[in-house]
């Protein structure tokens, strides 16, 4: 029995290690094994996912459609009322407009045929007369939205300067009219920069296009040469500068009110600088009735002037005051203006005293004018539209208060002719009578001069 018992005890030593490795077996594949078993948990979770499905079903129908109706589009541009009239190629032969910008363009020619009587002691009056061009004018002007508005024009038959004051001989150049940008925000506030008219009297615009006479009154412009002793007038040329006030629709009620204030270099137009440190003011307010009926305006304007060449300067002053008057009703117009003027001769003679006149220059006028408008029936060859307005103007001037011969009369009769709307042509027949008075206050005469006139122009303007 002992040696079965050695048998058994030998056979299970020598199984021993067989054992032991099939158990270190075993024991090893477990957690190899187990990680396997728990992946389905880890599994089963990602495809029980679906819970989010539900929301994505209500955003796709709700949300998208949300954004569309309640969310504005981007900010629209600011109303055209603001900055134009809505249609601002209204009226107008040839425009150009889109959603941002409106472009017409400028142009006037002004030219014609001018007889002046030769005086026979003076030789550089009546001695050139013939064709003429008075204006050739070509540009454009626009506005944008946000109230914004510019003009550039050229001129190109405007005098060379630097010459004589009565040399009626002078060559034409091109040379800038009108260069500005404006901003109008609403038709109580419009700013305007550039070389541009400031406010004045009622002839001190561009207003030839629109007169029933070939020209501007001796109070205005003065004589220009050839046409008698030269002299200047009492308007100014256009300035560079700013001018702030009311625009186009100014209005309480049925009254029309205007206001208008600028700050100019006052040496005139096509100037790189001013003549000294000071600026020009000017001033105009008006007011009209019932539209057109009745208009009433006043203003002044104030200029320091530096004049002469260095090292010889002279400072002057002008103080200047206007006022105007115009009716129109039934196709008759009549316009009444007055101007006066004010200079400091403060270089030359200054002098304590203020009842003294020494130092002190005067200049003064009045103009009035009367004209009916008619109608025409159609004509032969020229259809409808056209319109017949004769006119009669009287002008008295006196340039300066420090010469007794200057005074001046001068009386216009004219008649023009214009077209139809699309036709923007217009004749212009006058004869101009300018009568030297001397000094009437003081009883001095002056010799008559022979300068009298008769102009034919023809006048296309787009």
């Amino acid at each position: 029995m002992r040696a079965a018992c050695a048998v058994t005890l030998t056979a299970a030593l020598a199984a021993l290690p067989a054992l032991a490795q099939g158990t270190e077996g075993t024991k090893s594949e477990p957690p190899a094994e187990a990680p396997k078993a728990e992946e389905p948990k880890a599994e089963t979770p990602k495809p029980e996912v679906p819970k989010a499905e539900p929301p994505k079903a209500a955003p796709a129908v709700a949300k998208p459609e949300a954004p569309v109706v309640t969310a504005p589009p981007p900010p629209p541009a600011p109303p055209m009322a603001a900055s134009a009239p809505l249609d601002p190629c209204k009226g107008r032969l040839v425009c150009y407009a889109n959603d941002l910008v409106a472009l017409w363009p400028k142009l006037r020619v002004r030219t014609g045929f001018q007889f002046v009587e030769a005086d026979p002691e003076i030789l550089y009056i009546g001695q050139n007369d013939g064709f003429f061009i008075d204006q050739a004018r070509l540009g454009a002007e626009g506005s944008m939205v946000g109230g914004i508005g510019f003009k550039l024009t050229l001129e190109a038959a405007s005098l060379l300067p630097g010459a004589a004051p009565n040399a009626a001989l002078t060559p034409l150049v091109g040379a800038l009219r009108d260069a500005w940008v404006s901003w109008t925000p609403s038709p109580w506030l419009s700013l305007q920069a550039g070389q541009q008219y400031m406010p004045t009297d009622w002839e001190g615009g561009d207003v030839e296009a629109a007169l029933p006479f070939s020209s501007k009154s001796v109070l205005s412009t003065g004589v220009r040469a050839g046409h008698g002793i030269a002299v200047a007038g009492l308007s100014p040329s256009r300035q560079v500068g700013v001018v702030v006030g009311s625009a186009p629709g100014a209005a309480v009620a049925d009254v029309g009110l205007e206001y208008r204030f600028g700050l100019a270099n006052g040496n005139g137009l096509n100037q790189s600088g001013n003549d000294n440190k000071w600026p020009a003011a000017f001033l105009r307010v008006g007011a009209g009735f019932a539209g057109d009926l009745v208009k009433v305006g006043l203003g002044g304007r104030y200029n320091p002037r530096t004049t002469g060449t260095l090292p010889n300067l002279y400072t002057e002053a002008d103080a200047v005051g206007f006022g105007d008057v115009a009716l129109a009703a039934a196709g008759a117009e009549l316009v009444l203006t007055g101007v006066y003027r004010q200079t400091e001769l403060a270089t030359l003679g200054p002098d304590p005293n203020p009842e003294s006149t020494a130092g002190q220059e005067s200049s003064a006028g009045v103009m009035g004018t009367v004209a009916y408008d008619v109608a025409l029936p159609e004509v032969p060859l020229l259809g409808a539209g056209w319109h017949l307005k004769p006119a009669l103007r009287s002008a008295f001037y006196d340039p300066s208060s420090s010469f007794q011969t200057d005074q001046l009369l001068e009386t216009t009769l004219g008649v023009r002719l214009s077209g139809p709307a699309d036709l923007p042509a217009a004749l212009f027949l006058d004869g101009t009578l300018l009568t030297e008075l001397g000094d009437v206050g003081a009883g001095v005469v002056a010799r008559d001069l022979s300068d009298n006139r008769v102009t034919l122009l023809f006048q296309w303007e787009l």
